[in-house]
């Protein structure tokens, strides 16, 4: 005897779901000063990703080339080989950033604590953002920078070591973006 069960699903990815990342683009201080149709081609382009409690979302040392937005639940933050908790990001936050902005490899662990939903932005949607008005990058840049210092003074803090500033975040994102 087999029973099967069916059910009707609205779909999740509408044109107000989108706005909502939109909007939700814009709450990322990284990502506040860019105008409406940079935020929407932003939404456009993210996906929506479902991770469940204990699952990494990023790995510290892989590549990346993303940032993420959590849209619920929470993710904890850990660094090092015995995953040191360093920070617990809720919906609302965001991680990820510098391999957004610069294609650097992760630098901590980002797992799951509970079900949640993240959405992510992937570098190439941001760089053609970019190379369509330069001259949003400066304001990303020290937007960006502000976060940066922010958490390398946390770092060096707790005696980690703070990472070099061979190149300032602009040039670096220059780089990246081949701008």
């Amino acid at each position: 005897i087999q029973i099967e069960y069916s059910r009707e699903e609205a779909p999740r990815d509408t044109p107000d779901r989108r706005a909502l990342f939109a909007r939700r683009i814009g709450e990322v201080a990284v990502l506040s000063s860019l105008p409406e149709e940079a935020r929407h081609a932003l939404a456009a382009a993210a996906v929506e990703r479902l991770f469940a409690r204990g699952e990494a979302v990023v790995t510290e040392g892989e590549a990346g080339a993303s940032m993420f937005l959590v849209l619920e639940g929470s993710v904890a933050v850990t660094v090092g080989a015995d995953r040191r908790e360093v920070a617990v990001t809720t919906a609302g936050g965001y991680f990820g950033e510098m391999s957004l902005l610069t294609g650097e490899a992760r630098t901590a662990t980002v797992t799951a604590r509970e079900d949640t939903t993240v959405l992510e932005i992937p570098a190439d949607a941001f760089g053609a953002v970019i190379r369509s008005s330069p001259a949003l990058l400066e304001a990303v840049a020290q937007a960006a920078a502000a976060r940066r210092q922010a958490l390398e003074s946390v770092r060096s803090a707790e005696g980690a070591a703070v990472a070099p500033h061979a190149a300032s975040m602009l040039e670096r994102m220059r780089r990246f973006f081949r701008i």
